[in-house]
């Protein structure tokens, strides 16, 4: 009997595992015709499985909530130009600064007279409490009675990314100014320009040869300042270089007040630039219509920058000469300024000078060097004559600086081997000009 009933819990047993092995084998292949479980089947199953889940993730995915305005960021065609905040401060622009890890500021381009100290607060909200932001006074404002500088604030850590900033003085809410953003647009260029058409009534011929040139010696990425003293053909110059793609062009009304300002503000429009181009161009310059920066051996700056670049270098500066800005006995018949023009000053003067700077490591460049690298690891570069010279196809003043000697002159053809390729652009597009 005993035997019987130990043999009968066995049989049970074994019944109550044969049940659940065809239980598991129907979960796997929802059939209960199936007695043998194949690995192949088993795993082409568990990846349908996974695909499935994959695609019911998908098909619930909610998107996370963003900021409402940050729809509209790219819809932002609003015109740059000075807004008075107060009696003795303008504003011109605003940056979304990302450059330094784990911390993120917004810089607001400022004019502001110098014997008055401002107190600006702002919001990347209008209804968030403000904070106070610092000022930073750029080097080379020559002591004139306005200056140029930045106001700055840290952006508070998991701050949504915004559109605009708003600007207080103490709790009162004066304007909003929408943000550029120096990390949005993935970089398209490797050299480009920026150049001040302002208080400069350039010709429209000088205006095309410093476009075409500047494009033969590498720069792809322009942005011009202008005002009201360019001529109508100029003005239909740069509405066809903007159709063309090559041109960013703004507006440099500056406001009027009572006092002085050096060089129509210029330094304040080198560093609207050149934060301006942080993200959409490697490398940036910042010269008149009338200079070209040209290296001595390679064919263009592209050339040079791309075999002498390293990355501890923020910028490369280098020393000008100027050149006879007159019909010479070489070419009393050419047209193009750079190509009658064989005669220049003999030494280099660095005070005269210009940078090629990277965007992205400087935080204020002044007119001659880089003020100041956004981080002191970076350093600058002079550059040799036997590397590099600045062009300058105006006039020399003796005494403008204290390096140069106007009398002493020497030939110089270095331009020549530019004037085939210069003649066919410049021909080409100045007849496209004339026929708008």
């Amino acid at each position: 009997m005993g035997i019987r009933c130990r043999i009968f819990g066995i049989f049970k047993t074994l019944f109550a595992l044969l049940v659940c092995y065809t239980l598991v084998i129907n979960v796997y292949f929802h059939s209960s015709d199936r007695s043998v479980v194949d690995p192949f089947e088993m795993q082409k199953y568990l990846n349908q499985l996974s695909k499935k889940r994959i695609a019911d993730k998908i098909r619930n995915h909610k998107p996370l909530e963003r900021n409402p305005e940050s729809f509209t960021c790219n819809d932002t065609h609003e015109p740059e130009e000075f807004i008075q905040v107060e009696d003795g401060l303008y504003v011109y622009s605003a940056f979304y600064d990302t450059r330094k890890k784990g911390e993120t500021y917004v810089r607001i381009m400022a004019l502001t007279k110098q014997t008055q100290q401002f107190a600006l607060f702002c919001s990347l909200r209008p209804k968030v409490r403000p904070i106070q932001m610092t000022y930073y006074n750029f080097n080379e404002n020559h002591r004139g009675s306005f200056g140029g500088g930045i106001f700055s604030s840290r952006v508070p850590e998991n701050e949504p990314k915004p559109c605009r900033v708003y600007v207080f003085v103490d709790d009162e809410l004066k304007i909003s100014l929408p943000l550029h953003y120096t990390d949005d647009v993935a970089q398209k260029d490797f050299y480009g320009i920026c150049t001040p058409l302002f208080n400069d009534k350039i010709e429209l011929s000088r205006f095309v040869e410093f476009m075409e040139l500047s494009q033969i010696l590498g720069a792809s990425y322009f942005v011009i300042y202008k005002d009201d003293t360019i001529g109508e053909d100029v003005n239909t110059g740069l509405n066809y270089y903007q159709d063309l793609g090559l041109v960013s062009v703004l507006p440099w009304k500056l406001p009027r007040f009572q006092g002085s300002l050096w060089q129509h503000a210029e330094i304040l429009f080198m560093n609207d630039c050149m934060y301006r181009s942080i993200g959409k161009v490697k490398f940036v310059s910042f010269n008149r219509a009338s200079d070209f920066i040209v290296p001595t051996y390679n064919h263009t700056m592209v050339d040079f920058l791309r075999s002498s670049h390293t990355w501890v270098y923020c910028g490369y500066c280098i020393g000008a000469v100027y050149f006879e800005n007159r019909r010479s006995s070489y070419g009393s018949g050419i047209k193009l300024m750079t190509q009658r023009s064989k005669k220049r000053s003999r030494q280099a003067s660095r005070y005269q000078g210009h940078c090629i700077v990277q965007p992205d490591k400087i935080f204020e460049v002044g007119f001659h060097h880089v003020s100041k690298p956004n981080e002191e690891r970076y350093v600058v570069k002079a550059m040799t004559p036997l590397e590099a010279l600045v062009y300058k196809f105006t006039k020399c003043v003796q005494g403008e600086t204290l390096d140069i000697l106007c009398i002493a002159m020497m030939e110089d053809r270095t331009m020549g081997r530019y004037e085939v390729e210069l003649r066919t652009a410049y021909e080409d597009n100045i007849v496209q000009i004339n026929s708008r």
